[in-house]
């Protein structure tokens, strides 16, 4: 993700963004990333921090709070890739430092931003129903965490948003194959209302795939971040489609559009605005609810609780 970001932010000139600096703990890759494009490169955070006034995180997660917090205490607003963490105590460390030093923290949910995603959350009204699958060969890349935060959070993520709320029941089964954790996984999430939503993942399947459905009024949204396309459809799992709705249904706009270019640009409004970003909420929201997934996981216990936070989750 590093390099994307570095090639995406190089060609945004236009737009007031300028990479200065790579770093990264293999100081022969952050050169040669760096250097087409006239940037520093280095080994050190720190000394990258001294050549910006803004920084993608793009670590494993498991370093994401500590370099994070670094920047921020440098006086640097933070897009930081998903996830924001991979602890719920580092990720409100994050939140807390950035509104306590009055810095930007951006938390980089890409899928969110997905041109397919953004024309179905704008059809869909009161969906009941989600389902997603979410496949990917093994690349050995992220296995600091399991395939819940690596992958099924960017699902987590779009539910929630949707929603606006974090689900009060929790069943899954998943299991360990080519990594130290979890490498395929299926969850079912109930939430307050009774929208149940059943994603699967997988980091060892050699046929990529990308999909959610959502449904509701008898009728089902197809949206599919791979091929970038939505298609409504006749309600599946065995029930008769609703004849009346389905007629009315508005069709998909899809707007072309760079996912991680878009992402870039919230974030930079972001930085001119000085708004509270919701988006590192949202993703707060979203590890709380994959962390109770893997732990229902690890224990082989659901989650079936009274303290989930009823706040309504704001859209970015």
């Amino acid at each position: 993700m590093g390099r994307l970001y570095a090639e995406k932010i190089a060609r945004m000139s236009d737009e007031g963004l300028e990479l200065t600096a790579v770093a990264d703990r293999n100081r022969s890759r952050a050169r040669d990333l760096a250097l087409p494009y006239g940037a520093i490169g280095c080994c050190d955070p720190e000394r990258a921090f001294e050549e910006a006034d803004a920084v993608v995180v793009a670590t494993p997660a498991t370093s994401h709070c500590d370099v994070a917090l670094a920047a921020m205490r440098a006086g640097l607003d933070t897009l930081v890739e998903k996830p924001i963490a991979s602890s719920m105590v580092a990720a409100q460390a994050m939140v807390s430092a950035a509104e306590e030093l009055g810095r930007c923290l951006y938390v980089g949910h890409q899928e969110w931003w997905n041109p397919a995603v953004q024309a179905a959350v704008d059809l869909v009204d009161a969906p009941t129903y989600f389902a997603g699958r979410r496949f990917c060969g093994f690349s050995g890349r992220n296995t600091d965490v399991d395939v819940v935060v690596d992958l099924m959070i960017h699902d987590v993520h779009i539910v929630q948003s949707v929603l606006r709320e974090e689900p009060c029941s929790i069943e899954a089964i998943g299991a360990r194959l080519l990594s130290d954790s979890t490498d395929e996984a299926c969850a079912r999430l109930v939430f307050p209302a009774g929208q149940i939503a059943m994603l699967s993942a997988s980091r060892i399947c050699p046929t990529p795939e990308r999909r959610l459905w959502m449904h509701e009024h008898g009728a089902t949204l197809c949206v599919d971040t791979l091929a970038s396309t939505v298609t409504w459809g006749p309600a599946p799992f065995g029930s008769a489609p609703d004849k009346e709705s389905m007629p009315s249904r508005q069709q998909p706009q899809i707007i072309e559009q760079d996912d991680l270019v878009s992402q870039l640009r919230r974030f930079l409004k972001l930085r001119k605005t000085r708004e509270t970003s919701p988006a590192s909420i949202s993703a707060l929201c979203a590890l709380r609810t994959c962390l109770r997934i893997s732990n229902a996981l690890a224990r082989k216990t659901n989650f079936n609780g009274d303290d989930i936070d009823r706040t309504p989750i704001q859209c970015d």
